[in-house]
């Protein structure tokens, strides 16, 4: 019996010294902002003792009157204290010294909101502790400078609401740089905390910077393959952020862990999660496995939103800048475009996907390990370098794989039509560990599956018919056909298939046309009963057929004789067809590329005079779809007078069509940087693309010459030119106003918002009275995002000279906007362009005496000196000053 009595006593006496000792080393605000549960800890001590005095039968009552003396007397001598205190200038250091003024301010505001005020329920002692809580909030918000009712963010966590045993090394999730990730406690679950600490100030405050970033981006986005975000602290010493804690980690050492995971659908995960994203207009900048963890239902989650950045919708105009230096260790998985200090677009998240499933299937490498100069490393990717293939990844991955990393951003993929490869991929049988082999056709369903191009059969047999008759030789009238060559003018140095179909070797490779013609006769029973094959070859016979053909493909004309020496060929369309077809996709691109001279030759057939209608059709949209790529947009701007020859074709007399095309091609041209130039110096370019946008009712027309509008107004001689051009004004202004497609309209905001970035330009634009009420209608009338947020940046720069300003405020469209548009409090460029408008409309005395009249505004701006990023806080804190 007295051994059971010990150990009663042991027990209480251990609860008791653990409660004490535990609270002993809480702040006082810590105490004030979780009384509760500090009061929960001490009456479970309190009934340890009871039942101790109790058993041993003990006098409990002189316990119970001193310990209800003792409450009544701390709760007495803690109003005095925290009264004392907040009259003092040092209250925050008082209640906490480690802790930053700012979060105290946040997290005794949040306690004081969530008061349960019943009084009815609500003892003495708790009714006092809230009187407590409301004068040290007070006294908080005074030391920040707050209104009571300023805003918090809903994602905002302080240190007071979250546990974490600093002591326990075994709760350390991984180690970085400037920080940690740790297993902590919040809101009754476990969580990861991801902690900031660095001894650095100027560290710290681009640490800070970097989280508000990552918190702006992640805060706003819930997807079931997003990792969830719970919340964040940037006001504490150590800034954290709290997600979910994935116990079964980052996608390499969970396939490290276990090696036969479904790796496709870790992939397919990851796609799905990247539309939800790009649909959000966000851009995560950042992906690679390691970058990726495993939920708790094995799927896989996107993480890390530390370089991501938000896009507008009309992605293939709006570009963030990038560096290499900012995101650090991270190049190798940076895509080429970015290396090349070009524009961040939404195409460099399929490079890094295409690295993640490279990571995935070699279980763990690093992209060219060996290559440790990042110098070196960036000129070996731009030039076109990619990883080797893995040993373990089948042919249908890896042919999506190197589309996701192909060197021109625009030929890649979206994820959308990767999520559908791999969705198809899941449903195959053995879609994983399948053994690596090469494709050999040996039927027709294989040929079938191959992934070549395959135009219409009723466009290959044109072009069947037309090489066979070359290959004749006379016509029976007697008329003389073009000469055959001994070889095709095929360059000796052949392009890599992205696929794996075992080929011919190099130095008997037929030109691709001769490769479809090969199919056409051997494949197509149309074409096999419709005419005589060459060399009694019937495409059915035997496995000489292969080598039958190679004989005969040897002697057929190079595509760039055939267009050269059959001007008056009936059948030349359907080559023409055959080229068209091909030009459509990347692959059938590089096709053509093969054979060098075919381009020029292309070109100078569309300078013939007397070219048919339906020729100039197909080579106008061969020339536009081939300006889609790269290389071969580099060998057409070095044929002689291309610009001039397309514009050519956007006179009244041309063809819509013909129209369509040739403005498309200037338009692909105008998206690379190097080739504003060709356009800008062709002096009759602009006016006749301005004249044509003043004319044409075609909407593709329209898009077409806008979109060169606005990649030409990304340089000065771009705009000074369009900026003379009268045409080109009352065109862009009328597209603001007119009901066009939502495309078009943000087309023409983003042209003029570029137009007027100089002061040059906002006068020129100024002289239209009907362009600001023209932006304030687009605020107040569309409800695309896009358009709103390109209409608020022309204002912007149009507020740049004070004698805008009366003009500007006396659109109420405009000041609702900016006001809503500010108390959103989201992280947008409406936002930053709102802001960016109020800083300089105070910079007139009207602007001021404005602003002075606006609460809403003004209330916004207190929001973002105390919460927004370094330069919000700047222009706000500008703002508040001049009024």
């Amino acid at each position: 019996m007295a051994s059971t009595g010990d150990s009663v006593l042991q027990i209480a006496s251990h609860e008791v010294k653990s409660c004490v000792s535990s609270l002993s080393r809480k702040s006082l605000a810590w105490c004030l902002l979780n009384f509760n549960t500090a009061r929960d800890a001490m009456n479970t001590a309190e009934r340890a003792l009871t039942d101790v005095f109790i058993r041993f039968k003990l006098d409990g009552k002189g316990l119970q009157t001193d310990l209800a003396r003792a409450r009544k007397q701390d709760m007495k001598n803690l109003q005095a204290r925290v009264r004392t205190l907040a009259a003092s200038d040092n209250f925050a250091g008082s209640l906490q010294e480690e802790h930053q003024v700012k979060e105290l301010a946040t997290a005794f505001t949040k306690r004081v909101r969530n008061l349960t005020l019943k009084s009815s329920n609500m003892d003495d002692e708790s009714a006092e502790v809230d009187s407590i809580l409301r004068v040290a909030a007070t006294a908080l918000q005074r030391l920040c400078h707050r209104s009571p009712d300023y805003e918090i963010p809903s994602w905002s966590i302080t240190s007071f609401e979250v546990t974490i045993d600093r002591d326990d090394e075994s709760r350390v999730v991984g180690r970085g740089a400037f920080g940690r990730v740790v297993e902590g406690q919040w809101n009754g679950k476990v969580v990861a905390v991801k902690e900031i600490f660095t001894t650095s100030e100027s560290a710290m405050q681009l640490a800070v910077e970097s989280i508000r970033h990552e918190v702006q981006i992640w805060s706003r986005i819930s997807h079931p393959n997003i990792l969830p975000f719970y919340g964040a602290c940037l006001e504490s010493v150590k800034p954290f952020i709290i997600s979910k804690l994935c116990l079964n980690g980052n996608s390499l050492s969970y396939i490290r862990r276990f090696p036969l995971v479904n790796r496709i659908r870790l992939l397919h995960d990851i796609s799905v999660g990247m539309i939800y994203l790009h649909e959000q207009s966000i851009i995560h900048a950042d992906l690679k496995a390691s970058n990726i963890l495993i939920g708790d239902n094995k799927e896989a989650l996107i993480a890390d939103f530390g370089l991501s950045q938000l896009q507008d919708q009309f992605s293939s105009f709006h570009v963030t800048r990038v560096s290499t230096e900012k995101v650090g260790g991270t190049f190798r998985w940076m895509a080429p475009e970015l290396l090349m200090g070009k524009g961040l677009n939404k195409p460099a998240d399929l490079y890094g996907f295409a690295l993640i499933a490279w990571e995935f299937y070699t279980r763990g490498g690093v992209p060219f390990a060996s290559v440790a100069d990042p110098k070196l490393f960036s000129a070996l990717v731009t030039k076109g370098e990619r990883p080797e293939r893995p040993t373990e990844i089948d042919d249908e991955m890896w042919i999506l794989v190197q589309s996701c990393w192909r060197p021109n951003p625009w030929e890649r993929p979206d994820f959308v039509e990767v999520e559908k490869s791999l969705a198809s991929f899941i449903t195959r049988p053995d879609s994983e560990h399948q053994p690596h082999s090469d494709v050999h056709f040996t039927d027709d369903a294989a040929a079938a599956r191959a992934p070549i191009c395959q135009p219409q059969e009723d466009v290959l047999l044109k072009a069947a018919t037309l090489l066979r008759q070359h290959s004749e030789g006379p016509a029976p009238d007697g008329r003389a056909r073009s000469p055959l060559h001994e070889k095709s003018n095929v360059s000796s140095r052949h392009k890599k298939r992205r696929s794996t179909i075992s080929s011919p070797a190099e130095a008997e490779r037929p030109s691709f046309l001769k490769g479809l013609v090969h199919k056409t006769f051997s494949k197509s029973p149309r074409i096999a009963s419709a005419s005589h094959a060459p060399n009694g070859h019937n495409g059915r016979d035997s496995a000489r057929d292969d080598k039958d053909f190679m004989t005969y493909a040897r002697a057929l004309p190079s595509l760039s004789s055939l267009l050269a020496d059959s001007p008056d060929s009936p059948q030349m369309d359907a080559v023409l067809a055959v080229l068209y077809n091909l030009s459509l996709t990347a692959d059938g691109i590089s096709e053509v590329l093969i054979e060098q001279e075919l381009i020029p030759a292309v070109f100078r057939r569309l300078l013939w005079p007397d070219l048919l209608e339906n020729e100039r059709y197909l080579i106008t949209g061969l020339l536009a779809n081939l300006a889609c790529h790269g290389k071969a947009r580099s060998m057409l701007l070095k044929q002689p007078n291309l610009v001039s020859t397309l514009v050519s074709y956007t006179t009244p007399s041309t063809s819509v069509g013909i129209q369509e095309n040739s403005t498309r091609c200037l338009y692909n041209i105008s998206t690379d940087d190097g080739s504003h130039r060709v356009i800008v110096r062709h002096e009759a370019a602009i006016p006749g693309l301005a004249h044509l946008l003043l004319t044409t009712t075609s909407t593709v027309i329209t898009r077409n010459v806008l979109g060169c509008f606005t990649n030409l107004s990304h340089v000065e001689s771009g705009r000074s030119i369009i900026l003379s051009t009268k045409d080109a004004l009352d065109a862009l202004v009328r597209t603001v106003h007119r009901g066009t497609e939502d495309i078009m309209k943000e087309q023409a905001l983003m042209c003029l918002g570029n137009l007027c970035v100089s002061d040059q330009g906002a006068a020129v634009l100024l002289t239209y009275t009907d362009l600001i009420p023209g932006l304030s209608a687009c605020l107040s009338g569309s409800p695309n995002s896009a358009i709103k947020s390109q209409a608020l940046r022309c204002l912007r720069n149009l507020a740049k000279p004070a004698y805008s300003h009366d003009e500007i405020l006396g659109q109420a469209e405009i000041i609702s906007t900016v006001a809503d548009v500010l108390a959103a409090r989201t992280s947008s460029n409406r936002q930053k362009y709102a802001l960016h408008l109020i800083h300089r409309l105070t910079s007139s005395d009207v602007g001021k005496e404005w602003l002075r009249g606006q609460p809403k505004i003004l209330s916004s701006l207190q929001w973002f000196v105390d919460n927004g990023s370094l330069e919000e806080q700047t222009r706000a804190r500008a703002c508040l000053k001049a009024v």
